[in-house]
């Protein structure tokens, strides 16, 4: 029971955690291709290739 006291006089004389920073939310591009590249991913029904992408964007495929 000693063990136990003291582990606890310990712990309690331990400084709080400091919070984790926060940063900022990422700025998102303003560019009207993004959100159209946003949109062909989130109407995907599974993995897409960029060839795939190209494609839903009428963009010429190029190796």
């Amino acid at each position: 029971m000693g063990n136990l006291a003291v582990t606890r006089k310990m712990l309690l004389a331990l400084p709080p955690a400091a919070p984790e920073p926060t940063d900022p939310p990422p700025v998102l591009p303003a560019h009207p291709a993004y959100q159209q590249i946003l949109d062909a991913f989130a109407e995907a029904v599974g993995p897409m290739r960029a060839r795939d992408l190209c494609e839903r964007l009428a963009l010429a495929v190029a190796p």
